[in-house]
């Protein structure tokens, strides 16, 4: 399994992919959108042409906000989301990037610990941001120095 970036000529599997680890959160058009855009870091592990694991973030001034993680239903609890992790967290640092920025469904229990145990911290609350209704922890890490460990 290799780790490596994605884009454009990805669009169908990073589609299918997200429909079989996470439900279809996004559509076509957003993942068009995402894939495109020349401030997103995208990155999976591929082996062959199936994707395992894929997380993409944007780069916005020095802060890298990150806007999806999946790691295919067969092949979790492996550490796959924790190395994409710890690879994104390079690369946007190489890249100017300070902090790492997401939300997290409070409802979302293994999430929520993942993302501790990775150095995130909750800084915030939005209530009802998720179209089930549920909350979502804002959270926050440091990428300067020795924080970038997970």
């Amino acid at each position: 399994m290799n780790i490596h970036s994605l884009g454009p000529q990805e669009l169908e599997s990073c589609v299918a992919f997200d429909g079989l680890a996470a439900a279809q959160w996004w559509s076509r058009e957003q993942w068009q959108a995402e894939l495109n855009k020349p401030s997103v870091l995208c990155i999976g592990i591929q082996e062959c042409f199936d994707l395992y694991a894929l997380v993409c973030g944007n780069l916005v001034i020095n802060e890298l906000h990150i806007s999806f993680l999946a790691v295919h239903p067969s092949y979790r609890r492996r550490g796959l989301a924790k190395k994409l992790m710890l690879e994104l967290f390079l690369r946007a640092r190489s890249s100017g990037a300070e902090n790492a920025t997401l939300e997290v469904s409070t409802m979302n229990s293994k999430a929520c610990s993942f993302y501790n145990q990775i150095g995130f911290e909750t800084h915030g609350i939005r209530r009802n941001y998720y179209r089930n209704g549920s909350d979502a922890l804002i959270q926050w890490k440091c990428l300067k120095g020795n924080h970038t460990k997970g």
